[in-house]
């Protein structure tokens, strides 16, 4: 028996691995549709803000795409006694598989200003923080940072790329799952029909805002950004328990 309704994934595929594995069990057609692409700009390990890596108090993962751009320097992190902090759950889980340590502060709430805040509460004076980032950030998380006196310095280790879209045509109903607001810019911009049939599920808050100023009238958003929240808002709007 056919599915009786499209699940749309925005992210690239691998990232898509875990969420898939759990809507197994739910009567869904999954159409993976990237909408945002990322090329790596790995750190090979030279001086950043003329200093060594190790002589930042702390170094900060806002993506498990900034944990894939160190990856080179895994042994130094290792052996360091820096801080790491990583934005949630999914990136911690990234730091201690590529660094084998674990990430000593974990944001909660899982955004880039919980991850400030986290920092924020952990000491007492200002010390300097590596931001490691990709091309294009909130810039929430280095502003309350700055705003303590912390000395932040920036090394970008990934760019997104452009995403050659093609409109869809759906043949049964659909929702979306969106990672990040650039990916439901895209997804719209090209398909902006679907914006009042295609109700989309957010990951975070700032994914959030960015489809309501899309214009998009039925958003679920997930409590924490995992795939187990993100199978329960779509289970929602499946079954119609999600708000209007």
């Amino acid at each position: 028996m056919p599915a009786h309704r499209i699940v749309i994934l925005t992210r690239e595929a691998e990232d898509n691995l875990g969420l898939i594995e759990k809507l197994k069990p739910y009567d869904l057609e999954i159409l993976e549709y990237p909408c945002i692409a990322t090329r790596l700009i790995p750190y090979s390990g030279g001086e950043i803000c003329g200093r060594k890596l190790e002589d930042f108090a702390v170094v900060a993962f806002t993506s498990k795409r900034g944990v894939d751009g160190m990856a080179q320097v895994s042994e130094r992190l290792l052996r360091s006694s820096q801080i790491l902090a990583a934005v949630g759950a999914a990136t911690a889980a990234a730091v201690e598989k590529q660094f084998g340590r674990n990430a000593e502060l974990v944001a909660e709430p899982q955004t880039g200003e919980g991850l400030a805040q986290t920092i924020l509460a952990r000491f007492q004076n200002p010390v300097s923080v590596l931001y490691v980032q990709g091309a294009k950030t909130t810039g929430k998380f280095k502003r309350l940072l700055k705003k303590g006196g912390f000395e932040i310095c920036d090394l970008v280790v990934y760019e997104n790329l452009p995403s050659e879209l093609k409109p869809l045509t759906l043949n049964k109903p659909a929702l979306a799952v969106f990672a990040s607001p650039s990916a439901a810019a895209n997804f719209y911009h090209t398909n902006p029909l679907l914006r009042d049939s295609v109700p989309a599920v957010a990951i975070g808050p700032t994914t959030r805002k960015e489809l309501r100023t899309l214009g998009v009238p039925r958003i679920t958003l997930a409590s924490k950004p995992d795939p187990d929240y993100l199978v329960e808002c779509v289970r929602k709007i499946i079954q119609g328990e999600a708000e209007p």
